[in-house]
């Protein structure tokens, strides 16, 4: 796997949480949140879902 798809993948994570954790409730994200945060990194990235999880995890993990 490429270190520029990770970072890519990271980056584009990261936009996400920050363009949309002001329209969390109590701001804490729903698992809908999450989903469309995943799919929207992938529509960007066209990386894997499971890498994208796996990512996600290790950048935000239970802090998102």
């Amino acid at each position: 796997m490429s270190h520029d798809l990770r970072t890519k993948v990271a980056a584009e994570i990261l936009t996400e949480v920050r363009a949309r954790r002001p329209h969390w409730i109590g701001g804490e994200p729903q698992p809908s949140d999450l989903r469309g945060i995943v799919g929207a990194v992938r529509v960007h990235t066209r990386a894997d879902e499971a890498l994208i999880r796996q990512i996600m995890d290790e950048v935000v993990g239970h802090a998102v």
